[in-house]
């Protein structure tokens, strides 16, 4: 497994050359990009342009969300079928190995049999694309009871899963973030019947022991290890002893401040994240120094470049 700078779920934006600058600093081999701004970028600017910082880099593109909207009407999505073939273009050009979809846990009209075929069609034809430049497909979903009027979907680890089998296509799989898995009600031992093959990202977040699964709050997603019931660890170490070879994220919602820079943050969930690794978590500091060479009292320019969202 090797760590990435993952942005989804922490509750922050960062620009992309500050993005590699804090990944190069504090050990990540991956990022996450942001490939609809890309995308953008090479529309307005060329392709050389989007792509001229992650080129020029030494990191790997971890992930990127795929901005496709599998819940579209049928003539929406096959509009999107330019979108789909610009990110292809870009993500065989920057190396991208894995992407990631947000299955929606709600659609406006279609009921459960009927929204699940649909996705399972739409995902399979979308996996077959990604094959051909060797960029895997990751299927998210989002837990908690959805509220409104729209007709429910995916929200449980057994529904994400069985999409995911469903597909049945080889470049399919499943991103395990833990706190989703969590508040979805989902169990260690569920975790271990999966075949390690359909896992291709992992993400790492507690909920709070106090959380309502019908109201769960992403702004609480924790560090891992602040929920005495956490699956973070376990989750690792069973990674750790299946060989697992991809990528994983701390995914934790971030609070920056005066008293904590968004580069010192990223610095302390990068460590948080080697321990856990190397199965020494719980020894980290209360507070993570700065940087060397760095004057605690002033930001640099990656924490600059920080906002919360």
């Amino acid at each position: 497994m090797y760590k990435i700078l993952c942005t989804d779920g922490l509750g922050v934006t960062i620009r992309q050359n500050e993005l590699i600058e804090l990944a190069l600093t504090y050990g990540y081999k991956g990022i996450e990009i942001d490939m609809e701004d890309m995308i953008g970028r090479a529309e307005k600017m060329g392709h050389q342009f989007a792509t001229q910082f992650v080129n020029s880099a030494s990191v790997e593109i971890g992930t990127f969300r795929l901005p496709i909207d599998f819940n579209a009407s049928d003539e929406d999505f096959a509009a999107e079928s330019a979108k789909l073939d610009a990110a292809c273009e870009l993500a065989k050009s920057i190396g991208a190995t894995h992407c990631y979809v947000r299955v929606s846990p709600t659609h406006p009209s279609l009921p459960y049999v009927e929204n699940f075929e649909k996705h399972r069609t739409r995902l399979a034809e979308v996996a077959g694309k990604l094959a051909e430049i060797d960029t895997k497909l990751g299927l998210q979903f989002t837990a908690g009871q959805p509220t409104g009027d729209d007709m429910q979907f995916i929200h449980k680890p057994e529904e994400i899963v069985a999409l995911v089998k469903s597909v049945g296509h080889p470049n399919c799989g499943l991103v395990l973030d833990t706190w989703n898995w969590q508040v979805g009600g989902g169990s260690l031992a569920q975790l271990k019947e999966l075949n390690l093959g359909e896992v291709y990202e992992v993400r790492l977040a507690d909920p709070p022991e106090d959380y309502d699964p019908a109201n769960a709050d992403r702004t609480r997603r924790l560090e891992p290890g602040q929920n005495s019931g956490s699956l973070c660890q376990d989750t690792l170490n069973w990674l750790i002893e299946s060989d697992f070879e991809g990528p994983v994220a701390i995914t934790a919602h971030i609070q920056k401040s005066a008293d904590n820079p968004g580069d010192i943050l990223f610095q302390r969930i990068a460590r948080v994240l080697d321990q856990m690794i190397a199965g020494e978590h719980g020894k980290v500091e209360e507070e993570t120094p700065a940087a060397e060479g760095e004057d605690a009292g002033e930001e640099s320019p990656a924490s600059a470049a920080v906002s919360t969202s």
